[in-house]
């Protein structure tokens, strides 16, 4: 079987130019940034946490960075990115859960595919 290529992770600084460039593009740089996230292998994903090429937080968010928690998408949508419904909650758990042992990257993975559907659901394809 093939080796998979390393995922070449969005930049903070691609994440800032999409969520300033319009609605439509800060959605879909949040949408990719999660599928990356989700499709990425374990070895992959832990390397990149571990030099903080990726993250789940704000700094990898256009969406946060484009609007106020109240007016995005997400939260018109979802009630907000924390609530359960969403996913993210879930994710950063199973994310940390993996990280130190007590879970594994499978659950991981499955919580990252529920908020990378959830965000495709907010756009046009």
């Amino acid at each position: 079987m093939a080796k998979r290529k390393p995922i070449q992770w969005l930049t903070k600084e691609k994440v800032r130019a999409a969520a300033g460039e319009s609605d439509e593009a800060a959605l879909a740089c949040s949408a990719k940034h999660w599928w990356q996230v989700s499709h990425a292998t374990a070895d992959h994903l832990r390397r990149a946490f571990r030099r903080w090429d990726v993250d789940l937080g704000i700094e990898f968010c256009a969406l946060c960075r484009r609007y106020p928690c109240e007016s995005c998408p997400v939260g018109r949508l979802y009630g907000g990115c924390k609530n359960k419904a969403f996913g993210y909650r879930d994710a950063r758990q199973a994310r940390d859960e993996w990280l130190y042992g007590e879970g594994t990257f499978a659950a991981f993975q499955q919580a990252a595919l529920k908020v990378w559907r959830n965000l495709k659901s907010l756009g046009p394809d």
